[in-house]
């Protein structure tokens, strides 16, 4: 809530001093939210020339957003049933699933990534 404020604060002194600049700066901003907001984006982090790469929610950089879509068949990985046989191995297969990166609506970076909290669990017996 502080921090919506003091957004609040620097938006209205931006258009009191006539700083265009920083109007867009905050418009854009709060357009890549209500985008973010609404097409399951989140904020991964925020980058500010001058200071770097700062944490998500922070009011000095500029946020970049993150966004995961997996296979239709994609399911959430259950725990391996507890053997005490000594003759079966576990392993999980993971997911590979599609990963974007978003500063405002431009995608600056898409990867395929392995997923294995949404993979599948694989036994073998010997």
């Amino acid at each position: 809530e502080a921090e919506r404020l003091a957004k609040e604060k620097e938006e209205a002194a931006a258009r009191k001093n006539g700083d265009l600049e920083a109007i867009d700066k905050s418009w854009k901003d709060k357009f890549a939210k209500h985008e973010a907001d609404t097409s399951g984006k989140i904020e991964a982090f925020c980058f500010s020339e001058s200071l770097g790469v700062l944490p998500a929610g922070s009011p000095e950089g500029t946020p970049y957003y993150l966004e995961i879509s997996t296979d239709a068949n994609c399911v959430l990985n259950a725990a391996r049933p507890d053997t005490s046989d000594g003759q079966t191995i576990y392993y999980c297969v993971p997911s590979v699933c599609n990963v974007k990166i978003y500063y405002y609506d431009h995608v600056v970076c898409h990867l395929r990534v392995p997923v294995y909290q949404l993979g599948v669990n694989e036994m073998m017996n010997f």
